[in-house]
């Protein structure tokens, strides 16, 4: 009996041992792209939803995806460009320093500068150099064109991703120091 027990115990501290000690890099990494993929694609409730509560409660969903947004257009033809947008994104994941509950993954997301090619189409309306009759649906032309031909110009962004462990999952600590 004593030696079940003796059994028992040293299974529960080395079942406890295997638990600490695993590795949450590989865990960490997926997230991270699952995370902006999803921003990408417009999945913007998806990405929300992977937001620590405490980040949740300081920014509403609608603030995420006023920050979250690398299009500012609508109407038909959108959808099909985000996808494009997205498929032309490159994410890399330079570094993760993790701790016991806290983690920092450190990346460059290389993306197409949509802003500054909208103010550019925007300028030349204003300009009166171009008459239109719908400046949206002439604009999205001509980012598709642009998109298509590999004529956009890229930003990079280089971050720093604070995810906290909460309830052993890992939760994005969005706008969180």
């Amino acid at each position: 009996m004593k030696r079940n027990i003796w059994l028992l115990l040293a299974g529960i501290v080395a079942l406890g041992l295997v638990t600490c000690s695993e590795d949450p890099e590989p865990v960490l990494k997926e997230l991270t792209q699952k995370y902006w993929q999803a921003v990408l694609e417009g999945h913007i409730q998806e990405a929300y939803g992977m937001l620590s509560d405490s980040s949740r409660a300081s920014v509403t969903l609608q603030e995420f995806s006023e920050a979250m947004r690398f299009i500012a257009l609508d109407g038909e033809g959108v959808d099909e460009f985000r996808e494009d947008f997205a498929s032309k994104a490159k994410l890399t994941i330079l570094g993760i320093e993790a701790k016991r509950k806290e983690a920092t993954v450190h990346v460059i997301l290389l993306v197409l500068a949509l802003a500054t090619f909208q103010t550019d189409l925007q300028a030349q309306l204003a300009s009166g150099e171009i008459e239109v009759d719908d400046e949206e649906a002439w604009i999205l032309a001509q980012m598709t064109k642009a998109l298509e031909e590999n004529r956009l110009p890229t930003r990079e962004l280089r971050l720093k991703m604070r995810w906290v462990l909460v309830d052993n999952r890992w939760r994005l600590a969005f706008g969180e120091g």
